[in-house]
């Protein structure tokens, strides 16, 4: 596979990390960068590497993350990382995966990490509409709550 150089090109080439798109969530926000890319014109090439365990490299300067070492400074006009591949890394974890990619711009969907900018849902108000609603139009009394992935912020 030939990854884009970008240097001299005009069209800008976006990365996006995720974990998996085997779940509804993964093909409705692929669906939604898609979507984004072409009404923009912008080239975008998806990784889709699972969650990115550091491999230490003996005699290498930088550990490796496997699939993500595929991509190189200057090599993208920006990435973009999916809310699940951050499931499971502490905030360490995350903040140096996201330097091992440095000077190149990135965004996070429901990542929160030093120097990356996000995009979080407001799921307090969505909660509050959806209990609400339940109890409003549907007179429900006894309601149950079923959490997502401890530590990952939209969980939590």
């Amino acid at each position: 596979m030939m990854l884009p150089e970008n240097s001299d090109s005009k069209r800008k080439t976006v990365g996006v990390f995720l974990a998996q798109v085997s779940r509804v969530w993964g093909t409705e926000f692929m669906a939604g960068v898609q979507q984004a890319a072409e009404d923009h014109d912008i080239n975008l090439v998806c990784f889709v590497g699972g969650k990115p365990s550091s491999l230490v490299n003996p005699g290498q300067l930088q550990n490796s993350y496997g699939l993500y070492d595929l991509v190189k400074p200057n090599q993208f006009d920006g990435l973009i990382l999916a809310a699940d591949i951050a499931h499971g890394l502490n905030e360490k974890e995350i903040q140096d995966f996201c330097r091992s990619f440095a000077p190149t711009p990135m965004v996070a969907h429901a990542i929160e990490t030093d120097g990356v900018p996000h995009l979080l849902a407001d799921n307090i108000k969505g909660m509050k509409f959806i209990m609400r609603h339940l109890i409003e139009e549907h007179g429900y009394k006894r309601i149950a709550f079923v959490r997502g992935v401890k530590g990952q912020i939209e969980a939590e």
